[in-house]
C-alpha cells in the first residue's frame, strides 16, 4: 500500500472517529444548570462579596465611600443601626450566616437592591425621595427578607447564562463578570418570592416604632417607570395585602421624620 493511500485511510479514521465523538458529546450550546438549592449560605456570601468588589471597578458605578474620613461617612453612621435593628429580630435566621453590608451608590434614579449574603445597594435618588425613617427601615426591611429567603441567590442563577460561572466565583476563579455587574440593577423577583419576603417584611416592620406602612407609602408615591418599582412588579392588590399583614401591629407615628431628613440633607449627596 502507499504511502499516499495510508495517509487518505488514516485522515478519513480520524474524521469518523471525531465525527462519532462529536455525536455523542453535548451540543456546545447546552448551558449547564445548578439547582441555586445547592448553593449553602456560606457560597451565597462568598458570591455577593465577588460581585459588589467587582462592581465598584465598573467607572459608571459611583460609590459612596464608608468611613472615608469625609462628610458622607455620617450617612452609613445613620444607617448601619437600622439595618442591625432589623436583623436583631427572631425572623432573620441568617443574621449570624452573611456579612450583611449597606452600599450607598450616587444616582438619582430610584432604585435598590440586594445582592446574595446581604449586599444590600441603595441608590441616594432612592433616599431622596423617602420623606422619613419609617420609609427607608420599610425599604430595609424588604431587602433584608428577601435575602432571608435566599431571593437574590434565585434571581442571580436565572439571570446569568450559565451558573457555574457561580461555581468560579465561589472558588476564586478568574470569571467575565462584566455582563452580569452591568445587569445586576435590573435583577427582578417572581411573585412568589415577593410575597414570601413581604410576608416576613411585615413582621419585621411591625416590631419598629415607626408607621407600619412605611413601606407601602413610599412605593406608592414612587413612579412605575423608576428602577425599583419596575423590579418588583407589584400588582393591584399588593398595597392591601400588605397593609392587611400589618393590621394587627400596635401603630406609631413615624417618630424620626426630622432624623432622617436632617441626615439625608447632611450627609447625602444628590
Amino acid at each position: 500500500m502507499s504511502y499516499n493511500t495510508f495517509t487518505q485511510r488514516l485522515f478519513l479514521g480520524l474524521s469518523v472517529l471525531l465525527l462519532s465523538f462529536s455525536a455523542c458529546r453535548p451540543d456546545d450550546t447546552e448551558v449547564i444548570r445548578l439547582n441555586p438549592q445547592t448553593f449553602n449560605a456560606e457560597d451565597e456570601a462568598a458570591i455577593g462579596s465577588r460581585l459588589t468588589n467587582e462592581s465598584w471597578r465598573n467607572e459608571n458605578v459611583t460609590r459612596i465611600t464608608p468611613d472615608n474620613g469625609e462628610f458622607t461617612d455620617g450617612a452609613y453612621f445613620y444607617m448601619r443601626p437600622l439595618l442591625e435593628g432589623l436583623l436583631d429580630q427572631p425572623y432573620v435566621t441568617r443574621r449570624d450566616s452573611f456579612d450583611w453590608q449597606i452600599h450607598l451608590v450616587l444616582d438619582q434614579s430610584a432604585h435598590a437592591y440586594t445582592l446574595p449574603g446581604g449586599q444590600i445597594i441603595l441608590h441616594t435618588g432612592l433616599l431622596h425621595q423617602l420623606e422619613n425613617e419609617a420609609e427607608c427601615v420599610g425599604i430595609l426591611a424588604r431587602e433584608v427578607a428577601l435575602a432571608e429567603i435566599g431571593a437574590p441567590m434565585n434571581a442571580l442563577d436565572r439571570q446569568v447564562e450559565d451558573n457555574v460561572t457561580l461555581g468560579d466565583m465561589i472558588l476564586g476563579n478568574i470569571v467575565p463578570l462584566d455582563h452580569i455587574i452591568e445587569a445586576l440593577p435590573t435583577i427582578n423577583y417572581s411573585e412568589a418570592e415577593l410575597l414570601k419576603a413581604d410576608s416576613i417584611a411585615a413582621l419585621l416592620v411591625c416590631q419598629s416604632d415607626y408607621e407600619e406602612r412605611g413601606l407601602t407609602l413610599s412605593v406608592k408615591r414612587l413612579s412605575e417607570n423608576s428602577p425599583y418599582v419596575a423590579a418588583r412588579p407589584a400588582n393591584r392588590h399588593w398595597f392591601t395585602t400588605f397593609n392587611s399583614r400589618i393590621s394587627e401591629c400596635p401603630g406609631a407615628d413615624s417618630l424620626y421624620r426630622e432624623r432622617y431628613l436632617d441626615v439625608l440633607d447632611g450627609f447625602v449627596p444628590r
